[in-house]
């Protein structure tokens, strides 16, 4: 679990009201995190999406992790 706080708090009266909320709560075993192997795009991915939006565009890049060497097309 993840408590994420943000703004103009007491540090120390967050740590208080967190422990007394959740602090009795059964600690559990986190399994490890498996990294789903995805397939290289060798060709660009084209889309063509028709709305009544504005439009916007979002880019993302898969990028080798940090023991990974990148693979280039």
């Amino acid at each position: 679990m993840i408590i994420s706080l943000s703004g103009d708090f007491n540090p120390d009266e967050a740590i208080r009201l967190i422990d007394e909320k959740f602090g009795k709560m059964p600690v559990k075993e986190v399994p490890p995190f498996k990294v789903a192997q995805e397939k290289f795009i060798k060709i660009p991915v084209v889309r063509e999406v028709y709305g009544p939006d504005a439009e916007s565009v979002t880019m993302g890049f898969p990028l080798a992790g940090r023991l990974q060497r990148m693979r280039m097309c």
